[in-house]
């Protein structure tokens, strides 16, 4: 299986990915205070940062995992489809044996 997403939302996909399989984690930077308030926080986005982390979950669990780039082409209904370059993770099952 494979996860390809725009790179500024890889972070959230991944998240999904996440859920979807049962393991507990996040991939994106954890949120820092912004000023003294404590009210407000604020993430650095770090796609390759994402990516790292989300491949090093899955091997911890066992699965196989491998990465390529990708081209992404997001069809847009009454005009030109939006194409974005992306990365994107494969892996597959420690039991699927494929």
């Amino acid at each position: 299986m494979g996860l390809f997403a725009p790179p500024h939302d890889f972070d959230e996909a991944a998240e999904e990915l996440m859920q979807g399989l049962h393991i507990d984690g996040d991939v994106a930077k954890p949120a820092t205070p912004v000023g003294d308030s404590g009210l407000v926080s604020a993430r650095t986005y770090d796609a390759a940062w994402s990516r790292r982390q989300l491949t090093e979950v899955l091997a911890a669990r066992g699965f196989e995992t491998r990465a390529e780039d990708a081209d992404l082409v997001v069809p847009r209904p009454g005009s030109e489809a939006f194409r974005v370059k992306s990365w994107g993770p494969w892996w597959r099952s420690p039991s699927s044996g494929e």
